[in-house]
């Protein structure tokens, strides 16, 4: 399941995506440098209760255990209400100057 969504407000350069775990749970972050590579942030089980932080100016990619595990946002502006009710698994990117975030999830 896909779904892109246009975010309402607008986000400052170099923006902040913080996720705050509510149970342990698997996360992977990256996003694209200068030149456009993809750049590894984080990929390991993180406890919970745990705050994780990364600020940016390119677009930056997720990948979420469990959409029920977490709670995420960009700029201290929620996005968990896109992530819906059900748990699933959720890859996702967002890019910051035309304000969109795509995501697809897959249930196991």
């Amino acid at each position: 399941n896909k779904k892109k969504y246009k975010l309402k407000y607008k986000i400052s350069i170099p923006y902040v995506l913080q996720i705050v775990t509510k149970e342990k749970t698997k996360i992977y972050i990256s996003h694209e440098n200068e030149t456009g590579t993809r750049v590894e942030d984080c990929n390991k089980i993180v406890s919970k209760d745990s705050l994780l932080k990364f600020e940016n100016e390119n677009s930056i990619y997720f990948d979420l255990w469990n959409t029920q595990h977490v709670e995420i946002s960009i700029n201290n502006k929620p996005i968990s209400k896109y992530l819906g009710n059900q748990e699933s698994i959720v890859r996702g990117s967002s890019e910051p100057i035309n304000k969109e975030l795509y995501l697809e999830f897959y249930s196991y």
